[in-house]
């Protein structure tokens, strides 16, 4: 009777870990995949909207330098004025 019950025991014992683990590993693999996406949405969500931010900026930049380029070609045209007014001056 003590051998069947340290048997009954030992088979109860392994049948639970092994269980566990399985369990434990199914719910593990679970939740890592559950965070792994939502890392990877994440990841998605941030880099369309920094992409966006991006796109913003260079159109931003593009429209300053097209000012610029006029600004610098009034200047141009301002210094050459200047520039025949002191010829005939001189």
């Amino acid at each position: 009777m003590n051998i069947y019950h340290i048997m009954i025991i030992i088979w109860l014992h392994l049948t639970s870990y092994i269980l566990n683990y399985m369990i434990l590993k199914y719910i593990l693999s679970y939740i890592s995949i559950y965070m792994y996406i939502s890392i990877i949405n994440t990841l998605l969500l941030i880099s369309i909207v920094d992409s966006y931010n991006l796109l913003t900026e260079k159109e931003n930049l593009y429209i300053e330098y097209k000012n610029t380029h006029k600004l610098l070609e009034l200047q141009l045209i301002e210094n050459k004025k200047l520039q025949e007014i002191i010829n005939c001056r001189k």
